[in-house]
């Protein structure tokens, strides 16, 4: 069976806790639901980015030895997956996906809510937000 229009809106208003309909956003959003993306967001970045972080870690420790291992980025990527593996470019990514969540879930927890109470978006009135409002959210939310 497929859902669509209100039927699935109301679904998804049972996994965001309080969702009633009276606290969403524009975009159809509350703020846990702003959180949640938040989270799911960081993961996705943190995760993706991994690899690269990865190699320019090792690089900046074989140049403190004063002896670089690698001529480059791509030598340092390549000598990494020949010799360790993929595993060799996300060993450690589990603690930082895992500290991503929290951290990015309430800074886009906190955003939103800024956004908000300093006169925040309103695309069904036609009324968008500043650049001050949006500066002062994101200064908010850290």
């Amino acid at each position: 069976q497929v859902l669509a229009g209100p039927e699935i809106s109301a679904r998804t208003r049972i996994i965001i806790p309080h969702a009633d309909g009276s606290d969403m956003d524009d975009d159809g959003l509350n703020y846990m639901g702003h959180m949640l993306a938040g989270s799911i967001a960081g993961m996705s970045e943190h995760a993706f980015m991994f690899p690269a972080d990865t190699v320019k870690t090792r690089m900046q420790v074989s140049a403190q030895r004063q002896q670089p291992q690698y001529a480059s980025v791509f030598s340092a990527f390549n000598t990494i997956l020949k010799s360790e593996g993929l595993a060799g470019l996300y060993r450690g990514v589990g603690a930082v996906v895992l500290g991503a969540i929290p951290g990015h879930a309430l800074h886009f927890g906190v955003y939103e809510a800024a956004k908000n109470k300093f006169g925040g978006s309103s695309t069904q009135a036609g009324k968008d937000s500043t650049a001050w409002q949006l500066l002062v959210a994101d200064m908010a939310s850290g």
